[in-house]
């Protein structure tokens, strides 16, 4: 078994072993989770979906937390995420919709620093448009990197594809 300890607590935790790390498909957090600790799914290669429960109290994804999770095609950064640490999203290279709920996801998204890589592979960002009215995003704003921009219920897409 595999750990690292949480510079912040001192707590030793546990990394998920290789062989659960392969079959690990889908991820459902209880809603009292507070942060996911850094390198917490690293290499979950077949990762596909994680739900963040109802009610949630997620407030920070930690450093390189998603690394590799090369099956993961969708992830909501939900309104009390506060903390997105550098590398969380690096080398999620099927990560195509990101849906975005946090003002500080919104405000931080382009930098790989403190939002993970985020946006890089991303072909679709959806982004709850009070979080547009009230602020900028040059990087999404920038029509070279997302064309197309519409809106669908209560939110404003951003795409690199005309597709909707």
């Amino acid at each position: 078994m595999q750990y690292y300890i949480n510079e912040t607590t001192g707590e030793k935790i546990a990394l998920a072993p290789a062989i659960v790390r392969d079959s690990l498909k889908s991820v459902v957090l209880a809603s009292n989770t507070t942060e996911i600790n850094r390198y917490a799914f690293e290499y979950c290669t077949n990762l596909q979906t994680v739900d963040f429960g109802t009610n949630s109290q997620l407030q920070t994804i930690g450093s390189y937390a998603f690394y590799c999770c090369t099956s993961l095609t969708t992830i909501t950064i939900l309104e009390q995420v506060t903390s997105i640490e550098g590398g969380a999203f690096i080398s999620c290279s099927t990560l195509t919709t990101v849906v975005i709920d946090s003002a500080y996801a919104y405000t931080n998204a382009i930098s790989i620093n403190a939002c993970g890589n985020l946006l890089r592979y991303a072909r679709t960002v959806k982004v709850l448009t009070s979080l547009v009215e009230a602020g900028t995003n040059s990087y999404l704003t920038n029509t070279a990197n997302f064309p197309y921009t519409w809106t669908e219920g209560d939110y404003t897409v951003y795409s690199r594809t005309a597709q909707r």
